[in-house]
């Protein structure tokens, strides 16, 4: 089985569905679609299980199954979602929780025989870590630029110069808590608060990051209609 999808930037900007076509080469001609569900800021605040999902799927897999009974051996999250799945009783919580959010971001998700399937395809280790990827990326807990980097030595690298970014910086723009960023996103960006609940976080992020540029071109546009500066500098233009 081979699959591709038809992901971009653009589905996270605009909160669209991602297809994911299955290619199944032993009968050459069959293609089946499913669609990956992107969680929204209400999601990410508001739901219970999918933010105690969020957490599970970002936090190293030691911190996870120190709590989980009768899981050993464990090495990768798709093991641990299979054993869960497997064994719901053992660990009613932890099942219910990444049930309920698997199913609301791939509803055609299901379990049979010891294995999570799509279409009726298996789901591979491959399929299941772009999946999270991309909805880690969609919350903001992984960088875009993540997608490119295969190599694991690299890919450490990586990791290590984000965690020292993340040092050495305030959080985006300046913004010290989600009660600035709302006020930024309605009062500066004039966002209605329904639009807000169904975005990204990775689009709110963004649209965070031109808060400076967008009051300096308010700025520079006051300056220009009073005869003060001849250019006006536009929140996309670089450098300003």
């Amino acid at each position: 089985m081979k699959f591709q999808d038809n992901f971009s930037e653009t589905h996270l900007l605009f909160n669209v569905n991602v297809d994911f076509i299955i290619y199944d080469e032993q009968k050459q001609n069959n293609i089946e679609c499913f669609q990956l569900v992107f969680p929204t800021f209400k999601d990410c605040y508001f739901d219970y299980k999918i933010q105690n999902f969020l957490y599970i799927i970002n936090a190293p897999l030691q911190d996870i199954t120190k709590n989980i009974k009768g899981i050993s051996g464990i090495d990768s999250l798709f093991l641990l979602c299979k054993n869960l799945y497997a064994f719901p009783d053992a660990n009613l919580f932890y099942y219910k929780v990444i049930q309920y959010s698997l199913n609301k971001f791939l509803p055609q998700l299901q379990y049979n025989d010891y294995n999570l399937q799509i279409c009726g395809y298996t789901v591979t280790q491959e399929l299941f870590d772009r999946i999270i990827t991309l909805l880690l990326i969609a919350v903001g807990k992984k960088k875009l630029s993540e997608l490119s980097i295969i190599d694991p030595a690299m890919k450490e690298a990586q990791d290590r110069i984000n965690k020292i970014k993340k040092q050495k910086q305030n959080n985006v723009a300046g913004i010290s808590s989600f009660n600035d960023s709302y006020m930024i996103l309605t009062y500066e960006f004039h966002y209605t608060p329904e639009q807000i609940l169904n975005m990204t976080m990775y689009c709110i992020n963004t649209i965070l990051k031109y808060t400076n540029k967008s009051i300096n071109y308010k700025i520079s546009l006051i300056g220009a209609g009073n005869g003060l500066s001849k250019k006006v500098h536009f929140i996309t233009e670089k450098g300003k």
